[in-house]
């Protein structure tokens, strides 16, 4: 662990042991490969398109992200299989962008409310690409619930 930032660099700073990341990043892929599930690690913690591409090259089968935006900054880098790990609240510009994301990756989507399942899928409607994009439980304690790739109740 870096105790002492080196001279000159001003936080906040991103410092990484390139060996122990290596290292976390094989042992992430093989945990996921020898349990027979597909990873999307969350690109929040880095933000970062050259880990996101070391990842990838691992194994990783796409990328998590918390936002538009990232899902965004991440397809621009290569990654072709996003989930957007949080709700989004869609107006009609932010439909108009998912709805290009969704026809150049593999986007999948949190959902939270059931209103929040029927924005998303009008902003996808027609896409090729938008099969099963959402992602999620509605109000659990209300008995409502989105399951994957069948929309709202």
């Amino acid at each position: 662990m870096v105790e002492q930032l080196p001279e000159g660099l001003v936080t906040p700073v991103l410092v990484i042991d390139a060996d122990v990341m290596d290292r976390n990043i094989a042992r992430m892929a093989e945990t996921a490969r020898s349990g027979g599930f597909a990873l999307r690690p969350h690109a929040k913690s880095h933000k970062c398109a050259e880990i996101a591409r070391l990842q990838l090259r691992a194994g990783a089968r796409g990328l998590s992200v918390a936002t538009s935006s990232e899902a965004e900054a991440f397809a621009a880098a290569g990654a072709d299989d996003l989930f957007v790990a949080y709700p989004l609240w869609l107006d009609a510009g932010k439909a108009r962008r998912l709805r290009r994301l969704a026809d150049e990756v593999a986007l999948r989507v949190g959902v939270d409310s059931v209103e929040g399942a029927r924005r998303l899928a009008e902003a996808v409607r027609g896409s090729d690409r938008a099969k099963s994009l959402c992602r999620g439980s509605v109000s659990v304690a209300q008995a409502r619930h989105v399951r994957p790739g069948l929309g709202a109740p």
